[in-house]
């Protein structure tokens, strides 16, 4: 396809930054210098909390941005390059990112707990990974982030999805290739994979 002309990108639902996937596919034996561009989940929630130096989601939730982080860990450096304040409560934050999901030691009722208190606020929540189900490293499987930002809908919280199969994720994706939807437009482009 590369030598056909046609420009290559990788979309993943991963939550971390692309680097971290651009590095993971290298690890897989793919050389990462055939694709124009790597989006991640991860990446374009990234892109999104930056629009205008952070205005946008300044914009959205009053002062200063207090961010209650769902995840599996090793979030930190995502984290820590965003306008925001960490916290580890639903009672005060003003922001929950649902980037992950800890089946081994959490149920899914212990998420509804620990975000109840957010939802009933009316506290915005962005996922930043839609999967429903995780691989564990024992080839067994778990309920994902996806049904962790679910759960967080069904007690009335709003939750904005970044990731397959939501648009922003493809729009990212062209806009860091160099704007090639304006070269190569949507109906030229094609989506493989699951």
């Amino acid at each position: 396809m590369k030598s056909a002309g046609c420009q290559l990108g990788v979309i993943t639902d991963s939550g971390k930054r692309a680097d971290f996937d651009i590095a993971r596919l290298e690890r897989f034996g793919f050389a990462t210098e055939l694709f124009s561009v790597v989006m991640s989940s991860g990446e374009a929630a990234h892109v999104e909390m930056h629009i205008d130096g952070g205005a946008r989601l300044a914009g959205v939730l009053p002062g200063e941005v207090r961010l209650l982080v769902v995840g599996r860990g090793q979030d930190e450096a995502f984290v820590a390059s965003l306008p925001v304040e960490v916290s580890d409560n639903a009672r005060d934050c003003n922001l929950v990112l649902i980037s992950g999901s800890r089946p081994e030691t959490q149920t899914l009722d212990d998420c509804r707990e620990l975000l109840a208190p957010a939802a009933r606020r009316d506290v915005p929540a962005i996922c930043t990974n839609p999967d429903r189900c995780l691989l564990l490293g024992n080839g067994e499987t778990g309920f994902g982030s996806g049904v962790v930002a679910e759960a967080y809908a069904s007690l009335g919280g709003p939750v904005t999805w970044i990731g397959k199969p939501h648009a922003a994720i493809y729009r990212y994706a062209l806009d860091a290739a160099g704007g090639m939807a304006l070269v190569h437009p949507l109906r030229r482009t094609a989506a493989l994979g699951a």
